[in-house]
């Protein structure tokens, strides 16, 4: 029983450091029996005993890190650096809506648009007043089925006095007559309170639905400010999971990260190189609408931003804004909309983000 213990004792802590290590490798692994007939374990070849056995199988090549590189080469075409650059592109959601990320290193760091995650201040307070004023207009609403209500009333006790007043006529023609413009005006009370009721009940449907929706905005809207878990789609439509980083302070941008693989990535392009003129490409998911590309050029710099004719619509924000060869050069964010014109879309510059981020990322991204 003692030698039993002595034997358990170093094989498990031997294989409990193994499988805490993470990643394994392939190794070789021997047993051989000390002076006392003590199984001993080691993967040290130098000056085993002649009667060592090898452990054969005991640990198999296996890897914590996942590809997912190679499994969208081998389930997305990639026939051009656009292509290739989609493959890098994430569709992100959040419980307040769905937008645009792309990875910026191999091991999983994706850049996207804080308000994707958090939600757009201006649209926040646009929001908010819309619920405002449907508040006030329930509220009249309310109130004007609450005179109308007073008002059938009055119409009901009239008509009351009116039967009363009828029963204790004696029979005569003018007892006939104002029957017959009792019932006249009772059917008229009747489709007024049949219609006020239908009108009132249907009211009361589309107000609790009007607040359940308002609940269930206030809610996403909570648990969005909160929030550091979120889902990402990638190329090929499959759903992962990841966590929140950081948020800039200064910019519309969000560092999120996905641990455990091995991804498909964005390169950035050096930011002397990004010419007006040139063009770009503006990869999204508007409208849901999974790797959506729009083609146009840079118009301009407008201070951290670049100004681009490529079309930018909601669900494109936090894609990229990448250059022919696929590297990009900046994070679409909002577009500027005129009556007489289309618009003008606006990415911050890669060298902003990168800035931003600079210690998280460390050396991971650099220009080239």
């Amino acid at each position: 029983m003692k030698k039993m213990t002595k034997v358990a004792g170093p094989f498990f802590f031997f294989f409990l450091i193994l499988l805490l290590s993470g990643n394994y490798s392939h190794a070789e692994l021997y047993k051989y029996k000390d002076e006392n007939g003590v199984w001993c374990y080691t993967d040290n070849a130098v000056d085993l005993p002649n009667d060592s056995e090898q452990v054969e199988d005991f640990i198999e090549n296996k890897s914590t890190v996942k590809d997912l590189k190679k499994q969208l080469s081998a389930n997305f075409p990639q026939r051009n650096a656009i292509e290739k650059a989609t493959c890098g592109v994430v569709a992100v959601k959040s419980t307040i809506g769905y937008g645009s990320g792309f990875f910026i290193s191999d091991d999983g760091y994706i850049i996207t648009n804080k308000h994707v995650l958090k939600g757009d201040e201006n649209q926040r307070e646009g929001k908010q007043a819309q619920i405002d004023n449907i508040g006030a207009e329930i509220e009249r609403i309310k109130k004007d089925f609450a005179l109308e209500e007073a008002k059938l009333k009055t119409a009901k006790e009239k008509l009351e006095r009116d039967k009363k007043f009828i029963d204790s006529q004696p029979d005569s023609s003018a007892k006939r007559h104002n029957i017959e413009q009792y019932e006249s005006y009772i059917n008229r009370y009747k489709e007024w309170e049949n219609d006020f009721l239908e009108r009132k009940k249907r009211f009361r449907e589309e107000k609790i639905e009007i607040e359940d929706k308002i609940s269930d905005y206030t809610y996403n809207r909570a648990i969005a400010d909160i929030s550091r878990h979120f889902k990402i789609l990638i190329a090929d439509n499959t759903e992962l999971d990841v966590y929140l980083i950081s948020t800039s302070r200064k910019y519309d941008l969000a560092l999120l990260k996905l641990d455990g693989y091995k991804t498909p990535f964005l390169k950035p392009v050096n930011p002397q190189n990004i010419l007006f003129g040139e063009t770009v490409y503006a990869i999204g998911n508007p409208a849901m609408l999974r790797n959506s590309v729009a083609k146009g050029i840079v118009s301009g710099f407008e201070g951290n931003y670049i100004k681009t004719d490529a079309k930018i619509y909601p669900g494109n924000s936090g894609g990229p804004l990448i250059t022919q060869d696929g590297r990009v050069s900046g994070i679409n964010t909002f577009k500027k909309l005129t009556r007489k014109f289309e618009g003008l879309g606006f990415a911050i510059s890669i060298e902003t983000v990168l800035n931003e981020f600079k210690s998280e990322l460390g050396d991971r991204v650099k220009f080239e």
